[in-house]
């Protein structure tokens, strides 16, 4: 791709794998402002590395109620095509 050409999907600029992704360090500093607080209590994550290689990760106070909140993230991510 040319460098004056940018990818846009849905209306919102793509950013390419590697790239800081402002709205992932918005989402994970307000989190991290609520744990500070005492408001979060804990956690249950899945993360997606540059590589495409996943994680997940538990933190904090994580009981059976979270699995409800996992599948939820699931049927959201089934409903995903491609999207940031």
């Amino acid at each position: 791709m040319s460098d004056n050409v940018v990818s846009i999907v849905n209306g919102a600029q793509v950013v390419p794998p590697g790239e800081p992704r402002p709205a992932l360090i918005e989402f994970l500093e307000e989190l991290t402002e609520m744990a500070r607080s005492g408001e979060l209590d804990g956690i249950a994550i899945a993360c997606l590395y540059r590589t495409d290689a996943t994680n997940h990760a538990m933190r904090g106070r994580v009981t059976r109620s979270l699995i409800g909140a996992l599948q939820l993230a699931s049927f959201e991510l089934c409903k995903l095509d491609g999207e940031d």
